[in-house]
């Protein structure tokens, strides 16, 4: 969650551009930064991932729905969207988050079919997999100048090939499957796993139950 923060900021703020002039050491004063301050975060997956960005972009004034499978309303976001309403929750993002988990369903969910249906100037941020996104769509959407920014921790091969074009292209930001890792993740994971032992025994609830089955039986 914080590195979704981390990376619309990144983009907003112009990071890449004044990293690139202080190698220069050149005094470049580019104004074109954004705030998150009223923009309309879009997040596609409304689970514990997408909740713990919700909470986040919320800090930061940001108007947040969501899009998940029913349209079931969640804490932490001011509406929820059912899937097959996407074409009309494009629209609306000046943020588009994708956390949901990764089923035939929703594979390719963004294509040269949906992705020109995101505002001009949008960000696309995917810390889900790569299969949600179709890349050569992508890149195609990108030629045209429409987004703003992407920022991909997953892709479609995993770890991405050198020669893909999506590492030099101006408005990507890539990282290699670590937008989950910290200095807590084993320690959370620990508690987890300790907490569904419990559960197995009948002694609590089960945590972190991700009902894919049920949405692919729906």
């Amino acid at each position: 969650a914080e590195w979704v923060i981390l990376k619309v900021l990144e983009i907003y703020k112009q990071t890449q551009h004044f990293a690139a002039a202080q190698r220069r050491s050149e005094w470049n004063k580019n104004v074109d930064i954004l705030e998150l301050n009223g923009k309309t975060m879009g997040i596609i997956g409304t689970g514990s991932i997408g909740v713990e960005v919700a909470k986040r972009a919320n800090a930061f004034g940001c108007k947040v729905i969501g899009l998940n499978t029913r349209g079931r309303n969640v804490a932490f976001f001011n509406t929820c969207w059912p899937r097959t309403q996407l074409h009309d929750f494009l629209p609306q993002c000046d943020i588009v988050v994708l956390t949901l988990p990764f089923t035939e369903q929703v594979k390719d969910l963004l294509n040269r079919g949906t992705l020109p249906l995101m505002k001009e100037g949008a960000v696309l941020i995917n810390i889900a997999r790569g299969g949600i996104i179709n890349e050569a769509d992508l890149l195609d959407i990108l030629s045209s100048g429409s987004l703003r920014g992407v920022a991909l921790d997953v892709f479609e091969e995993e770890p991405l090939p050198s020669d893909n074009p999506l590492w030099q292209h101006e408005r990507v930001l890539v990282t290699p499957h670590i937008s989950f890792a910290s200095e807590q993740i084993a320690q959370r994971m620990h508690a987890l796993v300790y907490a569904n032992l419990k559960a197995l025994q009948g002694l609590q609830e089960w945590e972190n139950v991700v009902e894919i089955c049920r949405e692919i039986r729906e």
